[in-house]
């Protein structure tokens, strides 16, 4: 609430409630006017209809993996800067920065009801994952970015020192030019990486890609290209904190 005082090109909209009843915000960044817009209907309308490109980032879908809701309220908070203004002169950008707060307040990998959100795409059993797909319906958007993070722990010793892994989204239907376009936007953040003295890697999980419970597989079937961001924190704490946010961080703006 206070970054949306602070930025004209910011609004704040409720997408819905968790299992526990916390709210599910989402913050919208545009050059398009929405102060007389009450309701997502309203929102979706007006961004819908400004030809510009959409791109839907949310962050923490699973609660123990909090880097990647922390770098979504960074990037909320980076919007508003130049590189943020210069961003909206050709998109739209809608932040979901906690996708479970249930599993963060918890520190859980699931939501309340012991429901994987990253595996209820299909099913959705689940409140959250119904206002992900009320994202998806009204606004379809054209990228979605995903933070999560993996295991820390030994047996993960080969890529402990890979800043953060990357992938895309797979599906079947996809044109080959359409999956190289989307595989050249997974490995955008490479050299600035090296630039930072940071070591980026590519998150091979062919088997979650592809499904559509997942929810990279998910923004597949849906025509969107789509980015899985995984740093390495999953039960980790505060273990490395900063260089994970900060590696979602880059990625995001690249």
């Amino acid at each position: 609430e206070h970054l949306d005082e602070a930025n004209r090109d910011m609004y704040v909209y409720n997408i819905g409630l968790s299992a526990q009843g916390q709210d599910l915000p989402m913050a919208v960044f545009t050059k398009t006017d929405l102060s007389g817009a009450k309701t997502l209907e309203e929102v979706a309308e007006l961004l819908n209809g400004n030809g510009k490109l959409t791109i839907h980032y949310q962050g923490q879908m699973h609660g123990n993996e909090p880097a990647g809701g922390e770098a979504a309220l960074n990037t909320i908070a980076r919007m508003d800067s130049d590189w943020g203004n210069n961003l909206l002169n050709t998109t739209n950008i809608l932040i979901v920065p906690r996708v479970n707060p249930d599993g963060a307040k918890d520190y859980t990998r699931d939501n309340a009801k012991h429901v994987d959100l990253n595996r209820d795409m299909v099913l959705e059993r689940t409140e959250e994952v119904a206002a992900i797909h009320l994202i998806c319906n009204l606004f379809e958007p054209d990228v979605n970015l995903d933070g999560h993070e993996y295991n820390w722990s030994p047996e993960y010793a080969t890529s402990k020192h890979v800043a953060l892994q990357v992938s895309n989204g797979i599906n079947g239907n996809y044109s080959e030019e359409f999956i190289a376009i989307n595989e050249e936007l997974s490995r955008n953040h490479y050299d600035t990486f090296y630039g930072y003295g940071l070591q980026p890697g590519y998150y091979s999980n062919k088997a979650n890609s592809y499904s559509a419970s997942t929810n990279s597989g998910y923004h597949s079937t849906r025509g969107a290209m789509h980015i899985l961001m995984e740093s390495r924190g999953i039960g980790g704490g505060n273990y490395t904190m900063t260089r994970r946010v900060v590696s979602h961080l880059i990625m995001a703006e690249s």
